[in-house]
């Protein structure tokens, strides 16, 4: 997050449109994030907000500020058990809480409000299986995509490359057009998680050879999704999303 954008969008809406104060912070919160955290954020807020029946984030925001220290931390205690009754996994729980505790730090820092959040999460823990297909699933997998069409089979080739020889993540490669593949250097960028500016790696010779052989203009595109599906058929203990971040961990 850029520290300089928060305090910007802050007195931007302190200053020039004079709006509440959980319209001030809501921005403030978002401000200098990914578009992907900024959604993210934003459903958890939603979340939060349904709960206490208003409107939408800011007014949630700017209620949870208008309470004491107690009172607030109440409320915090409260909303995590409706969420436990809800039947919501520990880590979904958690990820609201965060949201909600985040911007609350973030309150205190520019001098919202004085209290403290100390509602912890729940203990997590983990049952997805993330041990991935392993080499003699990757090369299973790239002999299945070569029996598909020419164009298809490329584009396959380069998706498993990237996910196992560079362990980039599902929306890292996703996000990738032929202007980050910088052949005679032999490098590839991309937007990594939480990232602002786009990093790069070098690409192994197969990686390489992957990419040059592809035809199309657009690297990768929502088809992604359809291959990922292909993967949930070949490791039915998996989701695809797990199988996509086996490398990740």
């Amino acid at each position: 997050m850029n520290d300089i954008a928060v305090v910007e969008a802050f007195h931007a809406s302190a200053v020039v449109t004079q709006v509440d104060i959980g319209q001030r912070l809501y921005e403030a919160f978002l401000a200098g994030r990914s578009v992907n955290t900024k959604e993210a954020y934003a459903r958890d807020m939603t979340a939060f907000a349904r709960y206490l029946t208003v409107n939408d984030a800011r007014s949630a925001l700017q209620r949870l500020l208008s309470l004491g220290h107690g009172e607030a931390n109440g409320l915090l205690l409260l909303f995590r058990a409706h969420m436990v009754d809800e039947g919501l996994t520990p880590s979904t729980i958690n990820r609201r809480l965060s949201a909600v505790k985040s911007a609350v730090k973030l309150g205190r820092t520019l001098g919202l409000t004085t209290w403290v959040p100390e509602v912890d999460g729940l203990k997590c823990q983990s049952y997805r299986d993330t041990t991935g297909p392993g080499l003699s699933g990757t090369k299973s997998m790239l002999l299945t995509a070569r029996g598909q069409n020419a164009i298809a089979a490329a584009r396959d080739a380069v998706i498993i490359r990237l996910f196992f020889d560079l362990a980039l993540r599902r929306a890292e490669v996703v996000g990738m057009d032929v202007d980050d593949v910088d052949f005679a250097a032999r490098r590839i960028w991309f937007l990594g998680k939480g990232r602002t500016q786009k990093e790069w790696r070098t690409l192994p010779d197969k990686t390489l050879a992957s990419l040059q052989a592809y035809p199309s203009r657009r690297l990768l595109s929502a088809r992604v999704s359809a291959f990922l599906d292909y993967l949930k058929e070949a490791f039915p203990k998996g989701t695809p999303e797990e199988l996509a971040t086996y490398i990740t961990a």
